[in-house]
C-alpha cells in the first residue's frame, strides 16, 4: 500500500502533535536529545534501584543464616560443656 503526500503529512502532523502533547518537542534537536537523556536516566535509576533491592535481600539472608549458624554453634558448645 502506498501513501499519498497528503497522508504522509497527516501522519507526520499527528505524530508531532502526539509527541508534543507528551512533552517531547521534536521540532528542535535539543528536545529529542533531552528526551533521550531523560530515558537513559530513568533506565539507569531503575536498574540501580533493582540492584539495591537484590543486595538488600542477599544481606538479609546472610544475617539470618549467620544467626542460625551462631545459634547452632552456641548450642553445640553448651552441650559439650554440659551446661
Amino acid at each position: 500500500m502506498t501513501t499519498t503526500p497528503i497522508q504522509k503529512e497527516v501522519i507526520r502532523e499527528t505524530v508531532f502533535q502526539t509527541l508534543l502533547s507528551l512533552g517531547i518537542d521534536v521540532s528542535q534537536p535539543e528536545g529529542v536529545v533531552n528526551f533521550q537523556q531523560d530515558m537513559h536516566y530513568l533506565r539507569s535509576t531503575r536498574l540501580r534501584e533493582k540492584s539495591v533491592q537484590n543486595k538488600t535481600l542477599l544481606d538479609a539472608v546472610g544475617v539470618v543464616v549467620s544467626a542460625i549458624g551462631a545459634a547452632i554453634i552456641l548450642g553445640a558448645l553448651s552441650f559439650v560443656q554440659g551446661n
